[in-house]
């Protein structure tokens, strides 16, 4: 038995759905019967009504491309008989007679089929004629020239209409035994449908307008329809719904509006409404399929900007490309402002490098002198020179009122709005200022605007002040020449020296007019290096002369003229004028000084790395050294107490013995390799070849498990425990494993010694919750470090208390956390112990990280 509410609810169901089915998704007339004979193309049909004999090549490939069968007529009755005989998913009407004609014809269409997807094509389109003919039933209103996106965009609307009426259709045949399904194809669709009653109350919606609106099922039925709707629709809505139960319609009747729809939340959004009202035996329903156009409407906006970004661009690039001074360049920027942007009046203002002060040089508008008391202004005076001395943009669309308008009787009395001020900026350096004032609210295009236009001006200032100044440089051209602390001279085409500069003359040991005239092969270039005569013809000098290219070395001999040489570095470029080689200029060094510093430099710094290296390779020796003398003589006690005792003793003591020996002998091995690899690093190093890290993906883990099982042993022999915390949970990182394992070595190594028998030495991970980066604590309850010796940790400089100790171990350990972009830092305590503090990153800046392969340390 069904409970009164779910009888409530599916007959609630079912009205609905036989009324949107009966009268709002598909209605069939006489004129064309639901079972009409489709096109006999299997393709969608489109019947286009154009005025011309040849309608658009464009249009028509573009409804090709969309898979459209396109059938062209001229006349009205045409467009009637094809109507009556064959289905169209929708009609294009490309007639230039004006909008009554349209509207006329689009009449004639509806009454045959007023479901029949109508798009209007019209050359000057206006937003009134626009609305007109969308409330008159058209489905779409496009300008000319068509743009393919909107045509696609409206053809997909259409298809998905129809797709959703042929859907309907079969639904119709089989509404009474099928409602469920009515009622999926109704949860669905993607717009919102909703039913109300003639008191304007909601019967019923679906999925898509609750996903729409944000109000569940529970929340809106029963409720008012301006619920949905903003505040200012709301008394409208309430006087067509009474005008409409006042007087009774005899048919269905459907009209399409473009509204605002009112979020729960309180947001409004555009909507597009088809509202669909049906007379009953005892009252009338109404049904409205709703559709958020906000992606159309920022669409239309967005195309509406880009049009007036394109003309004022082209108005701003015509003022700035003329051949004529910058104040009249600047003048047609100022007019284009005032056109475009709405501007009362525009002023632009350069700066005067010299004096600081901001010189108008164009205005237009309401006030278009230059000569007025804003004429020149210095920066950080008024609200202009605010605007320089910050080099920040003012925008204001309130300024009565506004503490940086200062003039408030004036902007008053002018009615003025809004202003704008940007600063004309190149390379953080201020060239100039332009700003405009309006009595209007300027729009966000305005604003967006003038950094385009600031941007196109700054060229142009940029450009003047560079032709000024190229003016001012050929002035002194050869005041630098003789200043110039490097050779410069010029060759004509025959490759003879046309000037030379005084720093050149010297360091070839001429005066300047011995070599006016001279080849310069002849001169500088005669024989290499070894004296051996050149030909003229194969000399370097000459090459650019050939080719017309630049050309450069650091690898030349020049000669004085006292015969002897120098090593020289020299540039050629060539001159052109009129694209035409006229010669070249040539700089040149004297590099004898220069290498001999380079290879002195050179020497030092291989002999410093050897000596670092070399100090810290016999570190580490020394300390691998001590578990393989520790592990050996434990073997040797080991072994000599079993074999004198073997006799006497189990086979379970025997295998204990064995495991023993195995893992000391381990440790041997595995500590002598390295060590090995250590020694092999002295023979790369004293070569001169040094080893770069070499940094792979692994895991910290296995690293310190290395470390552990190379020092267990000394660890054990102490009485001391060894532990880890958390290191499988860390993630892997980029590192050197070998430089690494050394560090981690190191650190515990050094703790042993430092720690009393019973202790413990601690190695935890953690990852750190604000960078890419791990963080690894080793700590030891040890004796603590002496201030002055912590304090010289980490130094070539640190303080080692083991005996024969050479305290490089931490100086070692900083190098390779360095090597790996980490830090590290240390806490100690007499008495407590000591804790040292590594962060390392996830992935090290290196040239080349290698893929992982095999175990994260390799044995040895």
């Amino acid at each position: 038995m069904l409970s009164t509410s779910d009888r409530e609810k599916r007959n609630g169901i079912s009205l609905a759905f036989i009324f949107i089915m009966k009268h709002l998704v598909i209605k069939t007339t006489p004129s064309a019967p639901m079972d009409a004979t489709p096109h006999s193309h299997e393709r969608p049909a489109i019947l286009l009504r154009t005025d011309t004999l040849t309608p658009s090549t464009e249009m028509i490939a573009q409804l090709q491309r969309a898979d459209y069968h396109i059938t062209t007529v001229q006349t009205e009755c045409e467009v009637m008989a094809l109507m009556r005989t064959t289905r169209y998913a929708a009609i294009i009407l490309d007639i230039d007679g004006g909008k009554s004609q349209q509207a006329s014809l689009l009449h004639a269409i509806t009454q045959i089929d007023p479901f029949l997807p109508i798009i209007i094509l019209i050359t000057h389109p206006y937003t009134n004629d626009q609305t007109d003919l969308i409330k008159l039933g058209a489905f779409a209103v496009l300008s000319k020239p068509l743009q393919e996106q909107e045509l696609t965009k409206t053809l997909d609307r259409v298809s998905t209409i129809g797709e959703l009426r042929n859907v309907a259709r079969h639904a119709t045949r089989r509404l009474m035994v099928r409602a469920e399904r009515y009622q999926s194809i109704m949860e669905t669709a993607r717009d919102a449908i909703i039913l109300g009653d003639p008191e304007g109350h909601i019967l019923s919606w679906n999925k898509a307008a609750k996903q729409m609106f944000g109000y569940t099922t529970t929340e809106v039925i029963g409720q008012p329809l301006t619920l949905l709707m903003p505040e200012r629709y709301r008394q409208r809505h309430a006087q067509g719904l009474q005008k409409v139960n006042s007087h009774p319609r005899k048919q269905t009747t459907e009209k399409t509006y473009e509204l605002h729809g009112l979020r729960k939340g309180g947001e409004e959004f555009p909507i597009e409404l088809s509202l669909t009202c049906s007379p009953g035996s005892t009252e009338q329903f109404y049904c409205g399929v709703i559709r958020n156009i906000s992606a159309r409407r920022l669409a239309e906006m967005e195309l509406l900007e880009h049009r007036r970004t394109l003309a004022l661009d082209s108005d701003i690039g015509q003022a700035l490309s003329r051949n004529q001074p910058l104040a009249r360049l600047l003048q047609g920027c100022t007019e284009a402002m005032v056109r475009h942007l709405g501007a009362k009046f525009a002023h632009i203002w350069t700066l005067n490098q010299t004096t600081q002060v901001l010189e108008l040089q164009a205005s237009a508008g309401q006030s278009a002198h230059i000569n007025g008391p804003h004429a020149r202004i210095p920066v950080g005076q008024h609200i202009i020179g605010k605007i320089a001395e910050t080099k920040q943009p003012l925008f204001s669309n309130t300024i009565r009122g506004d503490p940086s308008i200062p003039d408030q009787v004036w902007a008053n009395r002018e009615s003025f709005v809004a202003f704008a001020g940007y600063p004309l900026m190149r390379d953080q350096r201020l060239l100039g200022v332009m700003a405009m004032f309006s009595d209007q609210p300027l729009c966000t295009f305005a604003i967006n605007s003038l950094d385009m236009i600031g941007h196109r001006i700054t060229l142009v200032i940029e450009h003047a002040m560079l032709h000024n100044a190229h003016q001012r440089l050929s002035r002194h051209s050869e005041q630098i020449l003789s200043s110039a602390g490097e050779g410069i001279y010029g060759l004509d085409r025959d490759c003879h020296i046309t000037f030379i500069n005084p720093a050149g003359a010297r360091l070839l040991g001429y005066e300047a007019d011995e070599l006016i005239g001279r080849s310069v092969h002849t001169v500088i270039h005669h024989s290499k290096a070894g004296e051996k005569p050149t030909a003229n013809e194969c000399c370097p000098m000459c090459v650019i002369e050939k080719t017309g290219k630049s050309h450069q070395s650091d690898t030349e001999w020049f000669w004085r003229k006292d015969l002897s040489r120098f090593s020289a570095k020299y540039t050629s470029t060539p001159v052109w004028e009129n694209q035409r080689l006229t010669g070249a200029i040539t700089s040149f060094q004297d590099l004898t000084e220069q290498k001999r510093m380079a290879e002195q430099l050179l020497k030092e710094t291989r002999l410093a790395e050897v000596t670092r290296a070399l100090g810290d390779v016999a570190h580490d020796m020394k300390n691998m050294l001590m578990p393989v003398l520790s592990g050996a003589t434990l073997i040797e006690e080991e072994l000599r107490e079993h074999f004198t005792n073997l006799p006497h003793r189990s086979p379970t003591e025997t295998e204990a013995t064995k495991n023993f020996a195995a893992e000391a002998l381990s440790v041997v091995i595995s500590n002598t390799r390295r060590l090995h690899n250590r020694v092999r690093e002295i023979a790369n190093t004293v070569k001169g070849s040094l080893t770069p890290p070499h940094f792979v993906h692994c895991r910290i883990s296995e690293i310190v498990k290395n470390v552990i099982d190379s020092l267990h042993l000394c660890a054990r022999e102490k009485g001391l425990t060894l532990e880890t915390r958390e290191l499988d949970s860390l993630p892997r990182i980029q590192a050197d494993e070998n430089r690494l394992f050394n560090a981690l070595y190191n650190l515990v190594n050094n703790a042993i010694p430092e720690t009393p028998p019973g202790g413990t030495i601690t190695i935890a991970g953690e990852s750190m919750t604000d960078s890419p980066a791990i963080k690894l604590t080793i700590t030891d309850t040890g004796y603590g470090m002496l201030p002055e010796v912590r304090d010289s940790l980490f130094t070539e400089k640190a303080i080692s208390r083991k005996a024969g100790g050479t305290g490089l171990g931490t100086k070692i350990v900083k190098d390779a956390i360095d090597d790996h972009g980490g830090t590290i830092s240390v806490h100690s305590q007499q008495g407590v112990g000591t804790t040292f503090l590594i962060t390392l990153p996830l992935t090290v800046p290196a040239p080349e990280i290698q893929a992982f392969e095999g175990p994260s340390v390799q044995e040895g």
